[in-house]
Parts: structure tokens; sequence; C-alpha cells
């Protein structure tokens, strides 16, 4: 799949109506650090990414998000959440960071495959291995690498698209 389609089928998906797996409101929910957490719009999203003074918060929030959905999704079910995300991601850092598809030598060493597009070894990493306990870390160092490397623009693309992707399946049943 082209990255370029990535953003198209991330907008479709978002469209798409099934039950809430979370408490997560649907909207601001001020109650929560994360505020946005639950907003279903897109281009809300890529506008606190496009406008925030502080990119930094970006990662946490993505991995805080992925971390809320371990408990409340089956393995398999967050394995596929890991696998998407890690391919959504991965085509930013090839595209625009110089990530490799395959073993990078210039990857943090506990992430040698952070580029590698192949959505079932993602997959199975997190369903079959340790991949479960780290998966949230895994998603915060890559976000946080690419924050210093991805222009401002494209960066807050990537976030709206990882968001908007979270988002879905926190609806899933």
């Amino acid at each position: 799949m082209k990255p370029k389609f990535l953003s198209l089928i991330v907008l479709l998906l978002s469209s798409v109506s099934v039950m809430a797996q979370t408490p997560w409101i649907d909207g601001q929910d001020t109650s929560v650090p994360d505020r946005g957490r639950g907003v279903s719009d897109w281009n809300a999203h890529y506008q606190y990414g496009a406008t925030t003074g502080d990119v930094s918060l970006i990662p946490g929030y993505v991995r805080d998000r992925v971390l809320d959905l371990k408990g409340r999704l089956s393995r398999p079910t967050y394995s596929r959440l890991y696998a998407d995300l890690t391919y959504l991601i991965a085509s930013y850092g090839l595209r625009s960071a110089g990530w490799v598809n395959g073993g990078d030598a210039a990857a943090p060493p506990d992430d040698g495959n952070r580029g590698l597009l192949n959505w079932d070894a993602h997959r199975d990493y997190v369903l079959k291995s340790v991949g479960y306990d780290v998966a949230g870390k895994l998603i915060f160092e890559r976000l946080n690498s690419l924050q210093g490397t991805l222009g401002k623009e494209e960066f807050a693309r990537c976030y709206a698209d990882c968001s908007i992707l979270i988002l879905n399946f926190s609806r899933m049943k």
C-alpha cells in the first residue's frame, strides 16, 4: 500500500460507526490531560499538531492512547492496532526521515525494524512475543524521533492520521 493512500484510508475509516469500547467521549474531554483523544475530526487533530507550540506532547498522547487500549482490546485486536500504527508511522519515516525498510543500523538498538513495511511481522511481534509489553514505548520513541525530523506540517499530518486510527480502534467491539 502506498503511503499517500494511508490518509485517505484513515479518513474513510473515521466515518465508520461502531460501539464504544472506551469511556472516551466523542469530542473534547476536559477531565483528562489528553482532551482531544475522542475527537473524530481529522482536521482538528491536524490543526492541533500544526499550531501547538509544544509538539513534544504529541508522542506521549499517542503512547497513552495506545496503552489505554491495551487493557481494553483483545490481544489480537491490540496487535492489529500496533501493526497499523507501525505501518503508518514507518511510511512517514521512510519517506521523510531516512528510515530503512528492514534492519536499520541507525535505529535504536531495541527497534531495528521500525521502518519495516511488513504488517504481519509487526502484528506477530505483539501477538506472539514480548512486543505486547513494549508496543506503547516503541510507538512513543518512533514519534519522538519523527517530531525532530519531519517538518511541523508533515508531523501534524502523521499525528492526525495516528489519532483517527487509534480512535477507530477505541470504538471497536
